[in-house]
């Protein structure tokens, strides 16, 4: 099948580059179509791909043989205001921890950045450094002048006015920004795209377990611990919990996650934070990550990395059904790990406390499960993201 490249002229003059279908778009070359020709509307170009452009045969120069033989990927964290956000524990998390993943992989290589270094040494500059994509983490940093393909990775980005998909609608200037979107899950996906971004890829946000900690704690019958994932006190919803389980004459012990010790001495690179969130897990007997605050944006928006952190320890959990990420990954499961209410949560927990076989099924689940969003799997999404960007 022929691929034919159709250029678009706004009446300011300027070339607009794009890969949305429009089959009914552009009359000119019309002439030259064939039967089974995929044509493009093109839109959206840098500077340097107007300057690369090759009008007499209608193309472009392929990418790929436009940048050094080194390729370069920048994770670029906070935004233009004075690096707000550079210090976010998942800005961190995602930039930097994606940079080590990838340094060195198909001939990569991969750093993280602050908003202000980039716009200082790269911005305008990006192919004479080997710079193919820029990804932009949590916060916008753009660069008009840029040379390269500029992604935005939203990673929880829920403060924004209706979420990332209304950040896109409302903004005129925005949505041209990005060569393509990332998004936690396939529903978020689509909405991106019914927004009017061009291209999304679904990457999730990986579990901080990488030396693969597992629980082996003894489980406490008598007394086992349940902890709550999240930076919210939960203290209704625990309360609750509590009493439905007195009443079935079964003490538990209640804790939030965050608040069991870690000694960060132990704790291992190269990511010591979430090394530490594994060891606290270690702790634990039954987890729960249930809803926040900001529903109306977080429902779509979140990442699944809360319920597959603990997941990947090896601990059951159970998760609020109403947040979608965690919707799709525990869509192949041979178990029920999610619920939508607290009756159903506390009967859940109340099943896992009193079944040992329940349990041990629940923590092979788990594994498997987590392994899903692993830092491995996540970075092959990425290595193929970052691909398809190199092909067109």
């Amino acid at each position: 099948m022929n691929t034919l490249i159709f250029l678009n002229v706004s009446r300011a003059g300027s070339l607009q580059l794009g890969l949305r279908k429009e089959f009914n778009s552009s009359t000119e070359n019309r002439e030259n179509r064939q039967e089974g020709d995929e044509v493009y509307e093109v839109f959206s170009l840098t500077k340097y791909e107007r300057d690369t452009l090759d009008l007499k045969k209608n193309r472009l120069i392929s990418y790929s043989a436009r940048v050094n033989s080194t390729k370069k990927i920048i994770f670029v964290k906070g935004s233009e205001r004075k690096n707000f956000g550079a210090g976010w524990g998942s800005a961190l998390m995602r930039a930097d921890d994606m940079a080590r993943s990838l340094d060195k992989a198909d001939g990569w290589d991969a750093f993280s950045i602050k908003c202000s270094q980039y716009l200082d040494k790269f911005c305008g500059q990006e192919l004479q450094y080997g710079v193919a994509i820029v990804v932009n983490v949590k916060f916008s940093c753009t660069c008009s002048e840029s040379q390269a393909r500029h992604v935005y990775d939203p990673i929880d980005r829920w403060t924004m006015k209706n979420g990332t998909v209304g950040w896109l609608k409302d903004s005129n200037v925005v949505h041209p920004k990005y060569w393509a979107y990332i998004a936690a899950n396939m529903k978020l996906k689509t909405h991106l795209e019914n927004a009017g971004a061009l291209r999304v890829f679904v990457i999730p946000h990986s579990h901080s377990n990488y030396h693969e900690r597992r629980n082996t704690k003894m489980f406490s019958e008598n007394m086992p611990v349940v902890a709550f994932a999240g930076h919210m006190s939960q203290k209704e919803l625990t309360n609750n919990l509590k009493r439905f389980m007195k009443q079935r004459g079964q003490r538990i012990d209640v804790q939030m996650l965050a608040d069991i010790p870690c000694d960060m001495r132990q704790a291992q690179l190269p990511n010591p934070m979430g090394d530490c969130f594994a060891m606290k897990a270690q702790e634990v007997d039954i987890g729960v990550v249930w809803s926040q605050e900001d529903m109306a944006q977080k429902y779509m928006e979140n990442s699944a990395q809360r319920l597959s952190n603990l997941l990947s320890v090896g601990v059951p959990t159970i998760g609020y059904s109403g947040y979608e990420s965690f919707v799709e990954l525990a869509a192949g499961s041979s178990m029920h790990i999610l619920a939508l209410n607290e009756k159903d949560l506390f009967e859940q927990l109340y099943r896992l406390i009193k079944d040992k076989a329940l349990r041990a099924e629940a923590e092979q689940e788990a594994l498997k499960l987590a392994a899903l969003h692993s830092p491995a799997q996540v970075r092959e999404l990425y290595l193929s993201m970052m691909r398809e960007i190199m092909k067109v």
